[in-house]
This record gives C-alpha cells, structure tokens and sequence, in this order.
C-alpha cells in the first residue's frame, strides 16, 4: 500500500512538474511574442532615427552613421542612460535610405510627434535626398498625407521667407505658454504670419515633435497646437510635392505625377497632359506653366515622364473627353488625338517605348479607331476626325 502510495505520489510531482514547465514555456512564448511585437512598433521610429543620420546638416548621405533596428530603438527608449549609439558602415547609403523610407510608407503613427518626424523625414529626403530612388520613392510616400491633410495644390517655394530668426521666435514664445514659462491665454492668436520655405518648414514639425514631449501646462493650448502643428504638416507636404515635380531627374519628375494624379484625380491628369504641349512663353519670356497646379512643359526627352502621363491618360479611359464642357467637347477630342498620334511617330523626339505608350493610350481612350498599333492608321484616322470638326462648324471651338 506504501508503494502504490509512494508511487502515485510520484506520477502527481512530475505532472505538476510538467505543467509548471508548460506554463513557463507558454510564458516565454508570450513574451517573446511580446518583444517581437514591441520590436516592431519601433521599427518606425528607428526608420526616422535612421534617416536623420544617413543625412548630415548638409544633405550628404554618410557611409557612417549610428544606425538602429527596432529593438535597438525599444531599448533606447526602455533603458535610461544606454550607451550612445555607435556607427557603422552603412555601405551603400543611397539604398540604406530607399529600405528605410519603404517602412515608412504607408505607416500611420499613434502620435502626433510620429506624424511630425515622419512628415519631416518624408519632405525632406522627396526634396533633398542626393539618392534619386530615395527622392522618388519618399515622394510617393506623400500622396497618402496629402489626401490625409487634404491638400488642394502642390506649392512652390516662396520668394522671400520668414527668416530662420523669425521663426524662431515665434516658436520660442509658444513654448514658453507650452511650458508654462507665459501666459497661456491667446498664445497662438499672438503668432506672427509666417511665410514658411521647405527647410523652415521641417525645423517647424521638428521643434513642435520636441515639444509635445512635455505635458502642457494648460490643456487648451492642446486643441490649437494639433491644428498649428498640421497646418505646418500641410505647407511641408505641398512644398515638397511642388519641388518634386521640378525636379530635374525624369524618375522623381514621374513620381511626382503619379502621386498629383493620385490625390487630384482627374483635373491634375488633364493639366498633366496640357504640359505635354509645345512649350509657350509669356510676353517677359517666362515660361508658362498651367493654371492650378503650376506644372512646367514636360520636354521631349523626358521620355520617363511623358509615358506616365500617357498612363495616367489611359487610365481615365474613353471617359476622358466627358471631363471637357459639351461646347468643346469635339474640339478636344481631336487635340487630344492629334497630340497622342504625334508622339507616336515623332521619332526625333520620343524613344520607341513612348511611341508605343501613346499607340496604346490611343486604342484605350478610342475604342472607335483603327484599334491597331500602326502609326499610319492612327493619323489617317484622327485627320478624318479633324475633318469632322471642320465641318460641325465655329460652334465646336
């Protein structure tokens, strides 16, 4: 009877035993999952952290920098007094910026000081970047902020700025009510008009980033700073956007048409394809540029460029010519016929690929021609559309 008593309780120890190492090793599951769920929360904000330093004050991407995972950055902000980072090659920083960028694009932070880094980090690489894969895939990554913070134009630089001082005394003065330093009471009414630049801009979002850090000392300053805060994000994004489709590298040019076409739809394409016109100059000899969304003629050999708008032209398909009022409706049509089948032969200007796009986009937004790839048959065929204008008379002017 000692036995079996011994015994059972022997077959008891090593279950309970063996549950207890079953919770320990769900536990250890659990909290690894944890840590790996953390680790990636992070990895945005290391993103950030590590676009700051592959950039220096001078917009030079660095073989060296303090570079961080996303466990690195949980433990830079879990342990206080950790080690400083130390550097490493980067090896090709160009494409270090373009993995790092694609972690940010398409994230949406909890916070507003994560949406003041990422806002900055994202204008400034789009516009400033020497990498011109980085320039276009952060300016991509704008498209979804601006239709976030609803834009209703990209901007260009202004001629004459808020100087650096300015605005950093207007900043100064908010802080001060921020932290209790002055009177709360209409510290934002008391703001000068700022006439903010791109870089002007981002030192902005970066100090308002910094500030949110600290608790205000009044809670209705909360409200107006969120709305201060993405008015700036708004000025950024629009400057950016602006400097991208001038830039002078047909990618990032193309990139930029492609967001503009994304978040204005319609009324950008067709703008879009009024600068593939014929460049015009007004009587200073300035070139004209379209009327809302500022963009400059795209030339002949940004070939790049032209095929993204003839994409985007064939993305609206034959519904494009509804967009024009009824009484031009004729006149467009053919315009726009007579443009695409001019690309498609004009082989002086346009490389095969272009030739092709505008053949394609041809048979997309005319169902009702030729339907062949043959350049001959498209401009036999769009002549006898002019031909058909001429005779519905003045009206369809």
């Amino acid at each position: 009877m000692d036995g079996l008593t011994s015994r059972a309780a022997r077959v008891a120890e090593e279950r309970c035993c063996e549950r207890s190492v079953r919770r320990t090793h769900r536990w250890g599951r659990s909290l690894v999952a944890l840590a790996a769920f953390l680790a990636s929360c992070a990895s945005e904000r290391a993103a950030v952290w590590n676009l700051d330093v592959l950039m220096d004050d001078g917009d030079r991407l660095r073989h060296l920098a303090p570079l961080r995972s996303g466990t690195d950055q949980l433990a830079s902000e879990l342990i206080p007094g950790r080690a400083p980072d130390s550097e490493v090659a980067v090896g090709d920083p160009s494409l270090r910026a373009l993995e790092e960028l694609l972690v940010l694009d398409g994230s949406q932070p909890s916070s507003l000081q994560g949406e003041l880094d990422l806002i900055r980090c994202l204008t400034r690489y789009a516009s400033r970047c020497p990498g011109r894969l980085a320039r276009e895939r952060a300016t991509l990554a704008l498209g979804a902020h601006a239709l976030r913070l609803e834009l209703d134009r990209p901007r260009r630089a202004p001629a004459n700025p808020t100087p650096p001082e300015a605005v950093a005394a207007a900043f100064g003065e908010l802080k001060s009510a921020w932290l209790g330093s002055a009177e709360a009471a209409a510290a934002f009414e008391r703001l000068p008009p700022l006439v903010l630049g791109l870089e002007g801009a981002e030192r902005l979002l970066f100090a308002y980033a910094r500030l949110v850090e600290a608790p205000p000392a009044a809670e209705e300053l909360v409200e107006p700073l969120f709305a201060e805060a993405r008015r700036v994000e708004a000025r950024a994004v629009s400057l950016a956007l602006g400097a991208a489709l001038d830039d002078p590298d047909p990618w990032v040019r193309a990139a930029a048409f492609e967001c503009g076409a994304g978040v204005w739809g319609a009324p950008f394409v067709l703008e879009s394809l009024e600068a593939l016109e014929p460049v015009r100059v007004d009587a200073e000899g300035r070139v004209i540029v379209t009327a809302r969304f500022g963009l400059a003629p795209v030339r002949p050999a940004e070939d790049l460029v032209v095929q993204r708008v003839l994409e985007l032209l064939g993305r609206l398909g034959s519904d494009l010519f509804e967009l024009a009022p009824p009484e031009r409706r004729a006149r467009f049509r053919v315009d726009v016929l007579r443009l695409l089948a001019g690309i498609s032969y004009d082989l002086a200007s346009y490389g095969e690929a272009t030739r092709s796009a505008a053949l394609r986009t041809l048979c997309i937004v005319a169902p009702d021609g030729p339907g062949t790839r043959r350049k001959e048959d498209w401009e036999a065929w769009w002549r006898e559309q002019a031909a058909l204008l001429q005779a519905v008379g003045p009206g369809a002017e």
